[in-house]
């Protein structure tokens, strides 16, 4: 016999004792409701069984309702976990250029700005300023200081200073994701190169060259926090910038200057 069965059962049997009881001895009214009440708790926990319940001593609980405990994130679960929101970013760098000349002379600093469309891809818009700078001179003659050592007379012949403006939107690939791990990007965009520059006569030099550019780079991130990462990359330059010049005597003609190079840069980067 099952328990739906028997709890019909049971409780007419607890009903048809009761008056009984109530009638054979000298019970009062008040223990007859206890009696009462206890036969139908009885029923109440029946029915319990009956739909796939449990009895404990403090009361029914139905097997359909469980707890859960939650998840506590350890830090490593929170650098590791999947960013499935859209996320921006912000990395700013410094480092080395070399346009076809000395490395010594060119330093660049970059300004990326994007967001993270998933745990692997970022894409966004990116500034950079290199600037190169370079002076020649000439040896006049040399003396004796009073206090020992010696000196040069310089004069300066001439003197040329560049500064490289790219403005390019980027992707990059972070194969193990963007938190930490290697990196690979192409970007593509609009490029100025301002020169200024005086000769050995005195007379000054300024010209203006643009048109389309793109940069390669490859990178490492390693993380600070759950936010932040140190980066460092190598990087490639192409271009060719131009300019139109109307000249009088030779007539009008494009001047091209070729900006190729490439350079190493690390910095920071932060997600927001």
């Amino acid at each position: 016999m099952n328990v739906r069965t028997t709890l019909p059962l049971l409780a007419l049997a607890g009903l048809a004792v009761a008056p009984a009881l109530a009638g054979a001895s000298s019970v009062s009214s008040d223990a007859g409701a206890s009696l009462a009440l206890g036969v139908a708790t009885v029923t109440n926990e029946l029915r319990g069984l009956a739909h796939g319940g449990t009895v404990h001593d403090r009361g029914y609980t139905n097997e359909s309702i469980r707890y859960r405990p939650g998840w506590r994130r350890s830090r490593d679960d929170e650098w590791n976990r999947p960013n499935t929101d859209l996320q921006g970013f912000m990395q700013l760098q410094g480092g080395a250029f070399d346009p076809r000349g000395d490395v010594s002379n060119g330093v660049t600093f970059d300004l990326r700005v994007g967001s993270n469309f998933d745990d692997r891809v970022q894409a966004g818009a990116q500034v950079d300023w290199a600037h190169r700078s370079d002076t020649q001179t000439m040896v006049l003659g040399s003396g004796t200081l009073p206090g020992g050592g010696t000196f040069e007379r310089e004069r300066e012949l001439s003197s040329v200073g560049t500064d490289l403006l790219p403005v390019l939107g980027f992707i990059q690939i972070a194969p193990t994701g963007t938190h930490e791990g290697p990196y690979l990007g192409v970007a593509g965009g609009y490029e100025a190169l301002f020169v200024n520059a005086t000769d050995a006569t005195g007379a000054d030099f300024s010209a203006t060259y643009d048109g389309w550019g793109w940069q390669f780079y490859g990178g490492y991130a390693f993380p600070l926090s759950s936010t932040a990462r140190l980066t460092i990359e190598g990087f490639g330059n192409q271009g060719k910038l131009g300019r139109d010049v109307d000249d009088p005597v030779n007539g009008s003609y494009r001047e091209v200057v070729d900006v190729g190079g490439a350079g190493v840069r690390g910095g920071l980067s932060w997600s927001f």
